[in-house]
């Protein structure tokens, strides 16, 4: 067998254990039920079915009470709506466990573009894999699986595409960054750790050392304040 036929087994046994493991590891997840808050908000159907209260009106008055509380959470609409029409125990856990599948691809496709090798991306999925267990605390996938899963792709995808931007100098990846991250602090204000992130990155963007071989871009194309930055330093009397 050559070289190249025994390295496309080896990737197909592995893919298929890799596979046996994941499905494995979130059987319990299928089917535990519900947890926590995702217990609570599955009664949300039948509390509004029984005092004939809309899903929308019932938001609203939960937005309304957090911002008296002081905080801007407007996610309670989305929330509530999604578990108004999803609401069979096992129809929540297997859209729960979608969009997780769907968050963990995001990381490993930002991993990847930050040129992270396979096999240290295959030993990061096995580690978190690994650590699906449920717990007696705050457990992201068992008690707060929707909202974390929404919260952790968003953020994901703002760093794509702030990584676009890093490649490109395109704009228009750069405000959809932020615009997509700003929105998700109204979910929940965690996200709030982009912005420090992407402050970094568009300040280093065209310095040199090159960062995860990523090559410079114009300073002036890609850092639109960068013109600002530089008009405020002293100007040297030659």
């Amino acid at each position: 067998m050559s070289s190249e036929n025994f390295r496309r087994c080896a990737l197909v046994v592995g893919l298929l254990l890799g596979a046996a493991l994941l499905g494995l590891l979130l059987v319990p997840y299928a089917t535990n039920g519900l947890w926590f808050d995702d217990s609570l908000n599955g009664q949300i159907r039948p509390m509004l079915d029984r005092f004939g209260e809309d899903v929308w009106s019932f938001s609203l008055r939960i937005c309304a009470r957090w911002i008296h509380a002081g905080r801007l959470l407007l996610a309670w609409p989305w929330l509530y709506s999604f578990f108004y029409k999803v609401y069979t125990p096992w129809a929540i856990r297997l859209t729960d466990l979608a969009f997780l599948l769907a968050h963990v691809a995001l990381v490993v496709l930002l991993l990847r573009r930050l040129a992270i090798s396979w096999p240290r991306v295959a030993l990061f999925l096995l580690i978190l894999f690994s650590l699906f267990q449920i717990q007696h605390g705050d457990d992201p996938i068992a008690a707060y699986a929707t909202f974390c899963q929404i919260l952790g792709m968003a953020l994901t995808l703002s760093f794509l595409l702030l990584l676009h931007w890093r490649r490109t100098g395109s704009l228009a990846s750069l405000t959809m960054s932020a615009v997509i991250a700003g929105a998700s602090l109204l979910f929940y204000e965690l996200n709030i750790v982009y912005f420090p992130i992407a402050f970094a990155v568009i300040w280093t963007a065209g310095l040199p050392p090159k960062l995860f071989g990523l090559p410079p871009i114009d300073p002036i194309q890609a850092r639109p304040w960068a013109i600002w930055a530089q008009s405020c330093r002293p100007i040297s009397n030659s």
